[in-house]
């Protein structure tokens, strides 16, 4: 009998744990991995600096001087520019406290950055760009060779001119 409470008490705990860290969604080093491996894909190198250097207005030949000077892939590259444009510093000054090996988390708050606003701006980043690789022009295959499944397209879930 103390064993199933016991088995009970560990499969509440189990559950309200993973409820809660579903509640918070994925970390900032989270979704700047995904960017990374965006960025891998093929064609992906193409869409995500397409889509960096649109978001902060910096040359695509800046932000590869950058990423070789900063050694940081893309996904931190953009959470770092975002942090630092919050913060009003130098994007170095940011990049220097994450070789420190402070999480993205943490730097916001030290430097009084809004980690919701923030955590919503990479988000939306992501989104972005997994979209357009999801669209980008399929080379050698068919649609139906499409590694995702296809959306069901009900009422109101088509694009009408000017929608987007």
């Amino acid at each position: 009998m103390r064993r199933v409470v016991v088995l009970g008490m560990l499969l509440a705990f189990a559950v309200t744990a993973a409820a809660g860290s579903a509640a918070d969604g994925p970390t900032l080093e989270a979704r700047a991995a995904a960017i990374e491996a965006t960025s891998a894909e093929p064609d992906g190198m193409r869409v995500v600096l397409g889509h960096i250097s649109r978001k902060l207005g910096i040359p695509v030949e800046s932000l590869q001087a950058e990423h070789a000077r900063s050694g940081l892939t893309w996904g931190p590259l953009l959470v770092a520019h975002d942090v630092a444009r919050a913060a009003g510093l130098a994007m170095e000054t940011v990049t220097a406290q994450f070789r420190l090996g402070k999480n993205w988390a943490d730097i916001a708050s030290d430097l009084h950055v809004d980690l919701a606003r923030l955590t919503a701006e990479v988000q939306q980043s992501q989104e972005a760009i997994e979209q357009r690789s999801e669209d980008r022009a399929r080379t050698g295959g068919s649609p139906s060779s499409s590694p995702r499944p296809a959306m069901s397209r009900g009422k109101g879930s088509g694009r009408r001119g000017g929608d987007r």
